[in-house]
């Protein structure tokens, strides 16, 4: 059984261990070529430095983003604060 159809793993273990290790390295101060790190992973040329650009979207709960739910319950929470 896969995942359902249109459902895309956004972040795949080799792309969070790349992301990982480069941070790293760039954390530490240490010389490396990005080639290598994606050599070492069995990553592409183009598909590493798609890796390195992506960021992970803003999750989702039922459609609405992270920051949408939060902004709705700092309203009700100041709702509750003036007694609306």
């Amino acid at each position: 059984m896969g995942r359902p159809k249109g459902v895309k793993n956004k972040c795949t273990p080799v792309k969070a261990k790349a992301q990982g290790a480069v941070e790293y390295m760039q954390a530490k101060g240490i010389d490396f070529s990005h080639m290598d790190v994606f050599e070492h992973f069995n990553i592409g040329k183009t598909t590493g430095w798609k890796y390195m650009k992506d960021e992970e979207p803003a999750r989702t709960v039922a459609g609405d983003s992270v920051s949408q739910l939060q902004q709705i319950a700092d309203s009700e929470s100041l709702c509750r604060l003036w007694l609306c």
